[in-house]
Order: structure tokens, then C-alpha cells, then sequence
């Protein structure tokens, strides 16, 4: 998924790292403009497929001159995909990474 918007790289950054905390993920930075955040048990979703909760994705943030910043998300590998349950977990995964980009969204406008 991918989003513009007209704030600074560094606001939407922070927008995002709140709309992530508020909703229970642990981030980690791969560098200043990109990270991971996942919230669930790996181990769980093994054993319930997409019945659990488990969510990991990858945000990349990139600084655009004409018009602010562009943000990137999505699962983070093909691995961790198969580890969310399937199909049902796809879809999960999906709804879920719309209501953090409709959250962030909502705060930066």
C-alpha cells in the first residue's frame, strides 16, 4: 500500500509511530526511514492459521519535493505472510494495514 501526503517525512514518521503504538505494535528501525512492526504471536498463529492476530509489516518512508512524503507498507516478507494464516490471515492483514493507513490519514489532514 502506498500513500502521499503534503507533511514532512519526520511528521508523518511520528503520526505513523503513534497510530502503531496506539494500537499495541512493537516497531524496530532498520534505518531512519524504514522499519518493522508487529504486534502477535508467531507461535499462535502456527497453530490457529488465520484465527489469530499476528500482524508484521514493513513501512518505508520516502521524502518527495514537490508534494511532502511518500509512505510505504506492507507484510514484510513472503515468510511472515505464511506465518498470518493463509488466506483468512491475508485478508486480516489487508483490513488491517488500510485502518493504519486511514488512521494516519485522519491525523495528518
Amino acid at each position: 500500500m502506498r500513500d502521499r501526503y503534503t507533511a514532512e517525512p519526520a511528521v508523518v514518521r511520528q503520526a505513523l509511530w503513534n497510530v502503531l503504538a496506539e494500537s499495541g505494535y512493537a516497531t524496530v528501525s532498520l534505518s531512519d526511514w524504514s522499519w518493522r512492526a508487529s504486534r502477535g504471536s508467531a507461535g499462535r498463529n502456527v497453530l490457529l492459521g488465520g484465527f489469530a492476530q499476528r500482524m508484521d509489516f514493513r513501512f518505508d518512508l520516502y521524502a518527495e519535493s514537490a508534494s511532502g512524503s511518500i509512505l510505504d507498507g506492507g507484510v514484510s516478507d513472503a515468510a511472515t505472510s505464511f506465518l498470518m494464516g493463509g488466506a483468512v490471515g491475508a485478508k486480516k492483514a489487508s483490513d488491517e494495514l488500510t485502518a493504519i493507513f486511514a488512521d494516519l490519514r485522519t491525523r495528518l489532514s
